[in-house]
């Protein structure tokens, strides 16, 4: 049973920043990886989704897969699939509300990994007895560091009231359990997702069974009770 988390929740909002980090690097990168590799696992999904959209034709789909796979961006390969769903959906009874609403996720999924994707791990001090590691944005990432304006450095007392790592300008700083919490979260996305392939290919075998026998066949029915 499908259970996609409402895109206007707060699923995919930054945890709260530490002011402990890890006592080593190591934690870090491996979390980074764990991270990378499950969001790739989504990726790898979609194009399995796509290849149901326009066939099964194996060695057509290899020629096909090659140029959507050729796509830098996200948003174009999703663009791929909503269109070829469309066109899918448009010969078959088949419910797209779903798929829409991961689909959406997927690119809140694609976001956290720009982050992940080009950040850094680093050792920071705030006093002899507060160094660790976080994982933070370089420093020529104006989307996430601060511009060091005239506005900001007269700001920085009160800021650093608040927060002791305000003089770094870093817009967030992860330990490894925040970068492992994002990883859960895109691991239930994909697994969400490889729900609604399996019920593609469920539906697509009783479509084939009832245009060839006029009825669904007996081993068939036990799929509708996975419908």
């Amino acid at each position: 049973m499908l259970e996609i988390p409402d895109i206007s929740s707060d699923y995919w909002e930054s945890p709260s920043p530490s002011d402990r980090g890890e006592t080593g690097s190591e934690v870090l990168y491996t979390a980074i990886g764990e991270f990378l590799s499950a969001y790739e696992s989504i990726e790898n999904t979609l194009a399995q989704l796509f290849l149901i959209f326009i066939g099964n034709d194996f060695w057509a789909s290899l020629d096909v897969i090659k140029s959507y796979g050729t796509h830098t961006s996200v948003h174009k390969r999703i663009s791929d699939i909503n269109l070829a769903s469309r066109l899918y959906s448009s010969t078959r009874n088949i419910e797209t509300e779903p798929l829409e609403l991961l689909l959406r996720h997927v690119k809140k999924a694609a976001e956290v990994r720009a982050v992940i994707a080009h950040g850094q791990v680093m050792q920071i001090s705030i006093g002899p007895d507060n160094t660790s590691w976080f994982f933070t944005p370089t420093w020529y990432n104006s989307k996430h560091q601060e511009r060091f304006d005239k506005e900001w450095w007269s700001n920085l007392p009160t800021l650093s009231e608040k927060d002791p790592f305000a003089v770094f300008g870093f817009k967030f700083r992860y330990t490894a359990s925040d970068i492992n919490h994002y990883r859960s979260l895109i691991l239930h996305i994909r697994t969400q997702l490889g729900f609604y392939l399996s019920y593609l290919l469920k539906e697509d075998v009783l479509t084939r069974t009832r245009a060839t026998t006029g009825s669904i066949a007996p081993y068939d029915e036990e799929l509708l009770k996975y419908r």
